[in-house]
């Protein structure tokens, strides 16, 4: 009998050091993920604490993928960090949390507000080049008008403003369908 509890110990004993190796290896995934995204170091230490009680210091993390093979080199994450804050943190947020992108991202305030600045910036560029389409779509302006205005005023790249006609125009296919039922 003293054999088989030897042997159900080390059966044992061996699923939970799988399962925490198991374990360890979902949290690198995570670690990795979330550095990938730009985030700092600190900001995913005290994540695993509030996501998943999980107590790393920043300096283990740092230690734990220095030589991580799927961690992106930092001037990529760094472009990770901006695009993210482009395409996820600023249009999620009601106001414009710089103490929290600022822990999330590393990045100084003045940058923050340069980041910004240009996103509102590229917002109100998106709303005139909408309004062209628009104003085309009700016959008010050609587009050829339209054209000149979105590349000369507006900067658009020939490519740029192919795309945003598309879009603009399946927006309007989709409220007219919508406006007949």
């Amino acid at each position: 009998m003293t054999t088989n509890d030897t042997s159900d110990n080390l059966d044992k004993k061996k699923y939970l050091r799988d399962r925490k190796k198991a374990d360890i290896g979902n949290l690198m995934d995570i670690i990795v993920a979330k550095l990938n995204d730009g985030c700092t170091y600190s900001f995913v230490a005290t994540g695993l604490g509030e996501w998943l009680h999980y107590i790393i210091s920043p300096d283990e993390i740092r230690d734990l993928t220095s030589d991580e093979p799927l961690l992106l080199p930092l001037p990529e994450r760094e472009k990770n960090a901006e695009k993210n804050i482009y395409c996820h943190d600023l249009k999620i947020m009601k106001n414009f949390d710089t103490e929290y992108l600022h822990r999330k991202y590393g990045y100084s305030y003045q940058q923050l507000n340069c980041i910004f600045r240009t996103f509102m910036d590229g917002c109100q560029r998106g709303e005139q080049a909408a309004a062209l389409i628009a104003q085309v779509h009700y016959g008010y302006i050609t587009m050829s008008e339209a054209y000149k205005k979105l590349t000369s005023e507006l900067g658009y790249a020939p490519e740029d403003v192919i795309r945003v006609v598309k879009k603009t125009k399946s927006l309007f296919e989709k409220l007219e369908k919508e406006v007949k039922k």
